[in-house]
């Protein structure tokens, strides 16, 4: 968050997480209920193909 230089996490779901739920490139664990507790986001195929396109390493915990 401090990289793109937000200072909330309602900011930072706003202007980014919104943007890549909707491009494909990251999807909810449980779609059904935004609001879920345990609500996650993953990387989607697209997400990870699209990273590998630019050749970043991606900063998320392997078996996430």
């Amino acid at each position: 968050m401090e990289f793109f230089g937000y200072k909330k996490r309602e900011s930072i779901r706003k202007a980014l997480l919104n943007d890549l739920l909707t491009g494909g490139y990251v999807e909810m664990t449980h779609p059904e209920n935004p609001n879920h507790g345990n609500q996650r986001y993953r990387i989607t195929n697209k997400g990870k193909s699209e990273i590998e396109s630019v050749n970043v390493k991606p900063m998320v915990k392997k078996g996430t």
